[in-house]
């Protein structure tokens, strides 16, 4: 949910949207509010999206990977200072997309 992965939410009010389900729990846990980590998001667009949450137009993807849809997957990466998510898309799904 780094804040140039997040934001304008507000401009797809039918949309849900998909994220790693450790990622929010990081970023709406405990560390969320220490100095070194809280400059990379900004606590209004973690407030939207726990919001979305809330309303049901999130969905949390706890699978390694996972077809969201015909063509499109959602893989977890593990290793940064939460668990992140990349979207595959194409024949088979393995390109990553950009």
């Amino acid at each position: 949910m780094h804040f140039d992965h997040v934001g304008n939410i507000g401009l797809f009010p039918n949309a849900t949207l998909s994220m790693a389900r450790a990622e929010l729990d990081f970023w709406t846990g405990r560390y969320s509010d220490r100095p070194c980590i809280r400059w990379a998001v900004a606590s209004s667009e973690v407030r939207a999206v726990a919001d979305l949450a809330r309303r049901g137009r999130l969905y949390l993807v706890d699978q390694p990977s996972e077809e969201l849809f015909p063509g499109i997957r959602l893989t977890r990466l593990v290793g940064r200072a939460c668990e992140a998510a990349i979207q595959h898309r194409g024949p088979g799904a393995d390109n990553p997309a950009t």
